[in-house]
């Protein structure tokens, strides 16, 4: 008797504490599917895409006033990468960037081409590596 009256002391109490540990393990195992769902979708099969007539962004100080021109002015980028994330990558979405910040004081030289793509995504080549650029237009006001 002992045994029994020991169960049914406060009886209630051990039915709601039995209850809100299994919402909890619920909650626990519910996350941890959707989780392995998100990784399940990044392991998909690989792919890769080329994104082409990405047209190239020119970094310079404001105060610079030169008016260049880049040939070529667009860029070809080949991806590697989980089909489904290739299938959502825009070419919006990628950055392709000249630095004239610190250029040489010529008219005509090369610059190297710098890309920026979102993670999870591998870059298999970037066509052409650099631009040549032109100044076509040398007004430097803050000189004047």
């Amino acid at each position: 008797m002992d045994g029994y009256r020991l169960v049914m002391r406060h009886f209630g109490w051990k039915v709601t504490s039995v209850f809100i540990a299994t919402l909890l393990w619920i909650a626990i195992w519910w996350d941890m599917i959707e989780k392995r769902g998100d990784s399940a979708q990044d392991q998909g099969p690989l792919g890769t895409r080329v994104y082409e007539d990405i047209p190239i962004i020119v970094l310079k100080r404001a105060s610079d006033t030169n008016r260049f021109v880049l040939e070529p002015s667009a860029a070809s980028v080949k991806l590697k990468a989980n089909s489904a994330l290739l299938e959502k990558t825009l070419v919006s979405d990628l950055r392709v960037s000249a630095n004239l910040i610190d250029v040489p004081r010529t008219n005509q030289f090369l610059v190297p081409l710098e890309l920026d793509v979102p993670a999870r995504l591998e870059v298999e080549f970037l066509k052409p590596r650099a631009t040549e650029v032109r100044i076509i237009e040398n007004q430097n006001f803050a000189e004047q």
